[in-house]
C-alpha cells in the first residue's frame, strides 16, 4: 500500500506558521500602529478632575475619541501580551501555564496560538534527523533547545552503549527515575511505582533536589507539572520489564507443566528470516495491529487526538468501574463464541480513547474494595440487624457507610464515628474469593467531595433525589446516573428512563433497562400494579417537566412504596427533600447535596462523550467480522465427539516433534509482547525505563509513527519525544547499530528482536499452508496473555493490537489442534489448545479442542479435570454450544478407571 501523504503535517506547519506571524503582528505590530496612529496615551501631566470634566462635557472635535481609542487599544494589547508571556514559557517547559484571572479569553487564544507554533517546531525538530546521527549523537553537545536541555537533565550520556550513570543530583536519593506525564499525581505515581499511594511523601523528599528539566523545583505535592522527573527511592534495576502472571496464565500453565506430553522447550525456537519491511502508516500511528494484514487501516493522528479524551469528552466524572465491568464481561462472551479466522468489531480511536481515559480515571480498586467491605457487613449483620444504608464515602484510606440506626451494635471492624456513621479503614477490608450479592442494590455514584472521595447515594433509602438547576446541567447528571445504574452489575431493579436516552437504553440492550417517552404512561402502569397488590422494585429516572397533578401522583406512589420498592430521580422539583443543586463553573460542574449541605464535583456525562460511550455499549453487541487472511486455517469441517479419531501416537511422544535450531541469545535486544511484556537491551538502561519500555513496545507493533503520534499515544509533550527516541536507541542499540532508525520523519526499531514479528514470520502468508513444525514453532513464544502485566492505567493505545494478537494465536491454536487431532495426537493438541487458551482463555473453540484431544486421549482424570475447567471458565458466559455440552457432559460424568471404554473414539 502507498503512505498516505502527509497532510496532517502540512497543515500543522501551516498553522504553526500562521500562528507565528499572528503573535509577530500582536506583540510587535499592535504597539507600533498605536504608536504611530495614536501616539503616546499618556498626558504631559495628570490632570485634576476639573479638567477630566470639561474635556467630558465640552463638544469633541474628535481628540477625545481617538485618545479613549487609543488607550482601550494599548490595554487590549497589554492583556494579550501578557498572556503570551505567561503561555510561551510554559509551552517551551511542556508544563501547563498558570491561569490568569479575568483574562481567561486572551489567554485561551494566546495559548491556541502558541500551542500551534510549538506543534510546528516540533515537527520540524523531529524531521530532519537520520538514524546514524539523530538518534546516537551526544544531546549534550548540540544547541541549546528545549529538547536538548531536557536530554541533559535526564542524565543523557554522550555514548551509544555502556553502563547506565543514571541522573545524579545533590541531595537526591538513589532509584529510579520516571516522567511525570498526562493527568499523573504524586499519589498516582506512588501507588504505580511504590504500591502505595499514601507513600507519596517519600517520593517528595527523595525528589527534592532533583534538577527539573524547566530549572524549577519540587517541593509540594500540589506542584508537579507534565515532563518533570520524579526520583523513586528503590535500590536496584533490572533490565527486564517486571512480569506477572495473570491468574489464567498461572492455572493454565501448571495444567500445562503436568501434561503427560512434554510442551517444547523454548530453546528450539527457530530464529526466522527477518520479517519483510513493514509498510508505513500514514502520518499517526495505526489503529490496528500493522502486521494483521496487507489492507489494515492506518489511522492518522490529528490535533483531536492529542487533547486527550479528558479535554474533549465531556466525562467529568462518569462510575466507569461498573461501565468496565460491563463493557468487559459482554466482550468475554463475545470472545467466547468468535469463530476462527472471524474478528470483534473494535469501536473507533475516539470510542477506544475514551475506554482508555475511564480505565485511567475509575478508581476499580476502591470500587472493588467498596463491594467487598458492604458484603461482609452485610454477612456480619442478622437480618433484622442488617441497617438502612442511606450513603457511602470511598475515601482513599478509609470506607464510610452512613445509616439510619444509630443504635445498631456495629460489627468489627467497623468503628462508630457518631451520627450514624461507620468507618472502616481499607487495609481491613476482607479479602473475599467471591464478592457476595449486595443488599443496597440502588447504590448509586453521585459525585466527588472536596477531598476526592467519591460520594453514594442509596436511592432506595432516600427514595427520591431532585436536580436543580439548568437543564444542560442537570441532564448531564441524570445521564451519568442513567449509565452507572444501567450497567451495574448489582442493580437488580427495574430501571426506566423517562423522556431522554432512549439510545442508552438501546445500546444497553437489556430487558431490565427501559425507555418511555411519556411519564403519563409510566404512572398509570405503577397505579395499576399498585391495585394488583403492589409495586414491582423500580428506579425511574425522568428527566421530562411534571406537572402538579404529575408531582401528586409520584408522591402517592412514593408514599404507598414498601420497602423502598420505587425510587425517583427528577429533574422537577416538589418529590422530596433530597437534592442536588448543579451549577456550571469555570473550573467545571459543581454541586451542593440537600438537606446535608455537602459540596460535590458532580457525576455528569456530556457529549461528545455520551457518543462515544454509547459506540462502546453498541460494539460489544456487534456481529463479527473476517479477519486477515493470514489467519485462516484450513479448509476442513471441524471436528466433533463423532468425528475424533482415535489415538495413533503413544503418550508423550505427540507434541516433541517440533525441529529445534537455537534461538536469538539471551543478550540480544527483545520485544516481547507474546505474554508478559518484557523488553530487554544490551545498552545503556534509560533512567525513565517504563516510558522507554512503552516506546519501544508501540515502535515494535507500530512502525512507521511519527512524533506526533508517538506523543499522542505516550500521552508526552512533543518536544519530549526525540529525547525518549534517543534514550531507546541507546538502550536497544548494539555494535555501534542503532536501535531506532528514521526514515521521512517516521521511526522504527531496526535491531531489537520482537516475538510477535517472529510468529509472523514463522507462520507466513498463511497459517493454512504453513508446515505443521513452523506452526508448533510459532506457538513456543506464547508466554501468557498478549502485554499481560503492562500498568492500568498506560498502554491504552494497545487495545486492538491486544484483542488482534489474542484472536490470532487463538486461530494458529485451533489450527495446530485440529491437524494433531486428524492425526491421532492427542497430546499435541492438548498443547496447541492450552498454548491458545493462553492468549484467548474464554475461547469455546480452543476449549472443545482441549476437550476433543482428552476425548482421545482415553486419559479418564485428564478428562475429567479438562471438563471441569471448561465448565468453571465459560460456565458463567452463557449458554454453551451443543457439541460442547456434549462433552461437558460426558467428560464430567466419568467416575473410573472402568469407564475408560466410554471415552474411547471410533475407530
Amino acid at each position: 500500500m502507498t503512505p498516505a501523504p502527509q497532510q496532517s503535517s502540512g497543515r500543522v506547519l501551516l498553522r504553526g506558521f500562521v500562528a507565528l506571524v499572528g503573535i509577530l503582528l500582536i506583540v510587535v505590530g499592535l504597539p507600533a500602529a498605536l504608536v504611530v496612529l495614536g501616539g503616546n496615551p499618556l498626558p504631559a501631566e495628570i490632570p485634576s478632575l476639573s479638567e477630566v470634566g470639561d474635556a467630558l462635557t465640552r463638544p469633541d472635535d474628535g481628540t477625545l475619541l481617538i485618545a479613549i481609542i487609543t488607550v482601550v487599544g494599548w490595554l487590549v494589547w497589554a492583556s494579550l501580551a501578557l498572556s503570551f508571556l505567561v503561555e510561551i514559557p510554559a509551552a517551551i517547559r511542556g508544563v501547563p501555564a498558570p491561569r490568569l484571572p479575568g483574562l481567561s479569553w486572551q489567554q485561551g487564544r494566546a495559548a491556541a496560538m502558541t500551542g500551534a507554533v510549538v506543534a510546528m517546531l516540533a515537527i520540524g525538530a523531529v524531521g530532519g534527523a537520520t538514524p546514524a546521527n539523530a538518534l546516537t549523537q551526544d544531546m549534550g553537545t548540540g544547541s541549546a533547545t528545549p529538547a536538548t536541555a531536557l536530554a541533559q537533565d535526564m542524565g543523557s550520556s554522550p555514548s551509544a552503549g555502556g553502563d547506565s550513570a543514571g541522573p545524579s543530583a545533590s541531595g537526591a536519593a538513589e532509584g529510579h527515575v520516571v516522567t511525570v506525564r498526562t493527568g499523573d499525581t504524586l499519589w498516582d505515581i506512588a501507588d504505580r511505582e511504590l504500591g502505595d499511594g499514601q507513600r507519596y511523601p517519600e517520593l517528595l523528599a527523595s525528589s527534592a533536589g532533583l534538577p527539573q528539566p524547566d530549572g524549577g523545583v519540587l517541593s509540594s505535592a500540589d506542584d508537579i507539572r507534565l515532563g518533570w522527573l520524579v526520583m523513586i527511592p528503590t535500590a536496584t534495576h533490572t533490565p527486564v520489564v517486571p512480569v506477572a502472571l495473570s491468574p489464567a496464565a498461572v492455572q493454565l500453565d501448571e495444567m500445562m507443566s503436568n501434561d503427560g506430553g512434554a510442551a517444547p522447550s523454548a530453546a528450539d525456537v527457530v530464529a526466522p528470516a527477518p520479517a519483510p519491511a513493514p509498510v508505513a502508516p500514514a502520518a499517526g500511528w495505526a489503529a490496528g495491529s500493522v502486521a494483521a494484514a496487507p489492507d489494515a487501516p492506518v489511522h492518522e493522528v490529528t490535533e483531536t487526538d492529542r487533547q486527550g479524551p479528558a479535554a474533549t469528552t465531556g466525562l467529568g466524572l462518569v462510575a466507569g468501574a461498573g461501565l468496565l465491568a460491563f463493557v468487559e464481561a459482554r466482550r468475554r462472551r463475545q470472545r467466547r463464541g468468535r469463530r476462527p479466522g472471524w474478528r470483534l468489531v473494535l469501536p473507533s480511536d475516539a470510542a477506544t480513547r475514551t475506554e482508555w481515559w475511564l480505565r485511567g480515571a475509575s478508581d476499580v480498586p476502591g470500587h472493588a474494595d467498596l463491594d467487598a467491605a458492604l458484603s461482609d457487613l452485610a454477612a456480619r449483620c442478622t437480618p433484622a440487624a442488617l441497617p438502612s444504608l442511606r450513603a457511602a464515602r470511598l475515601g482513599d484510606a478509609e470506607i464510610e457507610v452512613y445509616v439510619v440506626e444509630e443504635h445498631l451494635e456495629l460489627p468489627a471492624p467497623w468503628i462508630s464515628a457518631g451520627g450514624g456513621t461507620w468507618v472502616l479503614d481499607r487495609r481491613q477490608v476482607p479479602a473475599r474469593d467471591r464478592v457476595l450479592r449486595t443488599q443496597w442494590p440502588a447504590l448509586v455514584t453521585i459525585g466527588e467531595d472536596e477531598a476526592g472521595a467519591r460520594i453514594f447515594v442509596n436511592l432506595e433509602e432516600v427514595g427520591a433525589l431532585e436536580l436543580h438547576g439548568r437543564a444542560q446541567e442537570t441532564e448531564a447528571v441524570l445521564t451519568a446516573l442513567a449509565v452507572d445504574l444501567a450497567t451495574s452489575e448489582h442493580v437488580r431493579h427495574r430501571v426506566t428512563v423517562v423522556g431522554a436516552l432512549p439510545d442508552l437504553v438501546e445500546a444497553v440492550d437489556d430487558p431490565l433497562v427501559t425507555h418511555s417517552p411519556d411519564v403519563a404512561d409510566v404512572l398509570a402502569r405503577l397505579e395499576r400494579q399498585v391495585g394488583d397488590g403492589g409495586l414491582d422494585t423500580e428506579i425511574l429516572l425522568i428527566a421530562s417537566t411534571l406537572g402538579r397533578d404529575e408531582i401528586q401522583r409520584l408522591r402517592a406512589l412514593l408514599a404507598g412504596s414498601r420497602g423502598g420498592a420505587l425510587s425517583v430521580v427528577s429533574t422537577s422539583r416538589g418529590l422530596a427533600d433530597w437534592s442536588m443543586v448543579v451549577e456550571a463553573r469555570h473550573e467545571g460542574l459543581s454541586a451542593v447535596l440537600a438537606p446535608v449541605g455537602m459540596s460535590l464535583r458532580p457525576a455528569a456525562v456530556t457529549r461528545p462523550g455520551y457518543d462515544e460511550l454509547l459506540e462502546l455499549l453498541r460494539s460489544t453487541s456487534q456481529p463479527t467480522v473476517p479477519g486477515p487472511a493470514w489467519t485462516a486455517g484450513s479448509d476442513h469441517d471441524p471436528l466433533t465427539i463423532a468425528t475424533v479419531p482415535r489415538r495413533r501416537f503413544p503418550p508423550g511422544t505427540g507434541a516433541d516433534r517440533a525441529s529445534g535450531p537455537t534461538s536469538q541469545t539471551d543478550e540480544a535486544a527483545q520485544v516481547r509482547v507474546l505474554g508478559p511484556l518484557q523488553v530487554t537491551g544490551p545498552g545503556q538502561l534509560p533512567a525513565d525505563e517504563p516510558l522507554a519500555a512503552e516506546l519501544a513496545t508501540l515502535l515494535s507493533l507500530h512502525p512507521g509513527s511519527d512524533a506526533t503520534g508517538l506523543a499522542a499515544a505516550l500521552g508526552l509533550p512533543p518536544l519530549a519525544v526525540p529525547v525518549a527516541l534517543q534514550h531507546v536507541d541507546r538502550w536497544l542499540g548494539s555494535g555501534g547499530a542503532p536501535g531506532v532508525g528514521e526514515v521521512d520523519g517516521r521511526y522504527s526499531l531496526t535491531g531489537p528482536l520482537v516475538d510477535w514479528q517472529q510468529l509472523r514470520s514463522l507462520v507466513g502468508p498463511a497459517v493454512a499452508t504453513a508446515d505443521s513444525a513452523s506452526v508448533r514453532a510459532a506457538l513456543m513464544l506464547v508466554r501468557g496473555s498478549p502485554l499481560d502485566g503492562v500498568p492500568r492505567h498506560r498502554y491504552g493505545w494497545a487495545a486492538s493490537d491486544r484483542a488482534e494478537i489474542c484472536a490470532a494465536v487463538a486461530d494458529i491454536a485451533h489450527e495446530l489442534a485440529q491437524r494433531s487431532l486428524r492425526e491421532g495426537d492427542p497430546d499435541g493438541a492438548t498443547w496447541a489448545a492450552r498454548k491458545g487458551l493462553l492468549a484467548e482463555p474464554v475461547s469455546e473453540t480452543l476449549w472443545r479442542d482441549a476437550l476433543h484431544a482428552s476425548w482421545q486421549s482415553e486419559q479418564v482424570e485428564q478428562a475429567r479435570d479438562t471438563a471441569e475447567s471448561a465448565r468453571r471458565t465459560l460456565g458463567h458466559l452463557g449458554s454453551l454450544e451443543t457439541d460442547t455440552t456434549i462433552v461437558v457432559d460426558r467428560l464430567a460424568t466419568t467416575g473410573s478407571a472402568e469407564d475408560a471404554q466410554t471415552l474411547r473414539p471410533r475407530a
